[in-house]
């Protein structure tokens, strides 16, 4: 389950990236790893390159330029959007590892 919402994730920040020439602008040349890690020990990761998200993978990366660390029930409730990302980084229920210009740019995965 938690597998399907990344990669609907995926699809969705694919998808707009392909559509929107300012947020391919924003994001021409940038490469980041992207791990994720829930609570539970399963980690997952992607590779942002050429303004589009990789297949999401299972395990993490060496040195990721990015964590992202929550539950699965968080990142079920960001899906369903009865949490807002800010909320749930707010209230601890959802971590970001990062540096600030990488933070930022994490908006356009959680946000539309």
């Amino acid at each position: 389950m938690i597998e399907q919402i990344f990669n609907q994730i995926i699809q969705k920040f694919n998808e707009k990236a392909s559509r929107d020439a300012r947020m391919r602008a924003e994001l021409e040349g940038v490469e980041r790893k992207i791990q994720i890690e829930l609570d539970d020990g399963r980690i997952y990761s992607t590779l942002l390159k050429d303004c589009k998200l990789t297949q999401l993978s299972k395990g993490g990366v060496e040195n990721p330029d990015l964590r992202i660390i929550s539950s699965e029930t968080t990142v079920k409730q960001l899906w369903n959007r009865e949490i807002g990302p800010w909320k749930a980084m707010v209230t601890g229920k959802l971590k970001i590892i990062g540096s600030l210009e990488d933070k930022v740019r994490l908006r356009k995965l959680l946000g539309d």
